[in-house]
């Protein structure tokens, strides 16, 4: 008698970036984010129906086959002990004198934090995913449901994916549950943590109210506060004002003033507070000019974040007797911190899944489940590439249908060189999608980095972004040392790293002002397509490395059909397009064959 699998799907949901995953026996077969599905970039406080059902399809299952549903977050905690505390947080600072002087308003408005705390009772959550499941799987059976800690499935999803037996963890974001930062070990199987920091004390939050106060959209935009810190310098007015905010201390912690932005009057917006206003004058409105100070402003934030972040890593660093550092939460995509961090935490090895935020503690919840059950999930995870693939057969039927002009090059990854080389930009679908906020080589756009007009180009002909925002490369990993400073594994995207000053100048549309880039760096064997395209467009240009940004026009998610690459093809100022093995392009026409 065959042994029955253990199928288990995992969770992220009703928050930000939802996103499912399945694992069989311990072994992940798909990995998908909602938003690349239904077309809402980040889908907010949504439920991943689309993606959970692409997992199950993938495989051949349905609902009555799967064993588990694990959620990488504890809404059991919203029942009593999320309440609890809000409320002891909330009366505590009612009763502040300072603040009844100030007339403030408490934590965060009541009327949100209300209705916050009821949308996560598991009253509420259990009968609207049942509801949601069925509009799938109507009389299917409801798999058992787990609600798991936030910040562990984090921890899980980051150590059990780096391929070492033994590595300290920091996981920090906005807040999971009762936290925001966490601490601590793994060593085989078991993950210790040592210390857990409260929401209120938040490292995310301090970085989102910025990214408010700068005019951006918090919890979507904090990149873009990121490469605007590049532009700044130090200020020392600003640098006193942000040290009433933030101070990191040598001991391993930091002080974080919640005055400026969880408790207090919210008159400008959600994620700072009217203190915040009266200490650092009016926030810049959206689409307003960037000034100087502004940029002054983004410097010292980034600067102070990667001052904690440096303090904390040594911390956890020496407390785990580990030279290897395993990170997640949404922070960890700050990759300008990730690089102090390895450059002056006093690690050896750092390791970011492609997926460090929210969409994480779905793989994370499905690993302690498997654990539960006496399987071993852990794996190196050395490729997103997770998602959905579609085969030529299904491309040619698509194009025919559309009329549209191609051609099927006998070596595709060379034609698209070739073009590079030339400077034409192209956009870049081959293979399964990959997981995670940034383009990894299965739905990206690319150019040649040296042209020095090639990110005003793509900004203005094609991505519709801000001028100022830096594009990054993906780049043959054997070549890294040549143009790279103090190289280190970077598979993800998730790193920043300095670029040795005589290739500054043979690759700007790679390059921040700063002189840094966030390189994607190629092996041969996790795709090797990709791979021998940026080896053609090295044999031609003597550069080992093409720009490569994410498939998408400006506020969508990137793309994962081939339709939604067509689309984007002729909206936008893409010169050609690779569709698997059909090359379409604007100038030319060819007879359908």
């Amino acid at each position: 008698m065959t042994p029955k699998t253990l199928n288990i799907v995992g969770i992220s949901a009703y928050d930000l970036n939802p996103a499912a995953c399945l694992m069989i026996d311990g072994k992940l077969v798909a990995f998908a984010e909602e938003e690349r599905f239904n077309r809402i970039k980040q889908s907010e406080n949504l439920f991943p129906i689309r993606s959970m059902k692409f997992c199950l399809d993938r495989a051949g299952l349905s609902l009555k086959d799967v064993d588990h549903l694990a959620v990488g977050w504890d809404y059991n905690l919203y029942r009593f002990r999320v309440p609890a505390n809000y409320l002891v947080k909330y009366l505590k600072n009612l009763f502040n004198i300072k603040h009844r002087i100030n007339n403030s308003q408490g934590l965060l408005p009541a009327s949100d934090g209300i209705i916050d705390l009821f949308k996560k009772q598991p009253s509420y959550i259990i009968p609207r995913t049942i509801r949601i499941l069925r509009t799938q799987w109507p009389t299917d059976p409801i798999p058992t449901m787990r609600f798991l800690n936030h910040h562990l499935c984090h921890a899980c999803c980051t150590f059990f994916c780096c391929g070492e037996d033994q590595a300290a963890i920091m996981t920090y974001d906005g807040s999971g549950e009762l936290h925001s930062l966490t601490l601590g070990v793994g060593e085989g199987k078991r993950i210790k943590f040592f210390t857990k920091i409260t929401y209120t004390r938040s490292l995310g939050d301090f970085y989102s109210a910025f990214t408010e106060y700068l005019g951006f959209t918090p919890h979507r935009n904090e990149g873009k506060l990121m490469g605007l810190a590049a532009y700044g310098k130090e200020d020392p007015e600003i640098e006193g004002y942000i040290d009433n905010i933030l101070l990191p201390s040598t001991n391993g912690d930091y002080r974080l003033n919640q005055t400026y932005i969880l408790v207090g009057a919210h008159s400008y917006g959600r994620f700072y507070t009217d203190d915040l206003v009266s200490l650092l004058g009016p926030p810049r409105g959206h689409g307003e000019e960037i000034t100087e100070r502004h940029q002054n402003i983004a410097f010292s934030v980034q600067q102070r974040l990667e001052q904690a972040a440096t303090v904390l890593a040594r911390k956890t660093l020496k407390l785990a007797g580990s030279k290897t550092l395993c990170m997640a939460g949404g922070v960890a995509l700050n990759c300008t911190t990730n690089m102090i961090l390895r450059e002056q935490a006093g690690l050896e090895n750092i390791f970011i899944p492609p997926v460090p935020h929210d969409s994480g503690t779905a793989l994370g919840a499905a690993m302690i489940i498997a654990l539960e059950h006496g399987l071993d999930p852990r794996f190196h995870m050395d490729h997103p590439y997770y998602g959905p693939d579609f085969s030529n057969e299904a491309i040619a039927a698509i194009v025919n249908r559309l009329n549209l002009p191609f051609t099927r090059p006998k070596n595709m990854p060379d034609s698209v060189a070739r073009l590079l080389a030339d400077g034409k930009t192209v956009g870049w679908f081959s293979g399964r999608m990959e997981i995670g906020p940034r383009a990894l080589g299965a739905r990206s756009i690319l150019a040649h980095p040296g042209l020095k007009d090639m990110k005003d180009r793509l900004n203005l002909k094609v991505k519709g972004r801000e001028p100022w925002r830096p594009f990054a490369p993906s780049a043959l990993q054997e070549y890294a040392g040549e143009w790279l400073q103090n190289i280190a594994s970077a598979p993800f995207m998730t790193q920043a790293f300095r670029v040795s000053s005589d290739w500054r100048e043979r690759i700007p549309a790679v390059v921040h002002v700063d002189g840094t880039t966030r390189p994607h760096l190629v092996n041969k064997n996790t795709a090797p397509r990709y791979w021998e395209m940026i080896n053609s467009f090295h044999a031609l240009t003597g550069i080992p490395l093409v720009l490569n940004t994410s498939f998408n026009l400006r506020g969508e998610p990137i793309i994962c059909t081939p339709v939604e690459a067509i689309r984007d093809f002729y909206g936008s100022g893409l010169d050609a397009l690779a569709l698997e093995d059909f090359l379409l392009t604007k100038k030319t026409a060819s007879s359908l064959t």
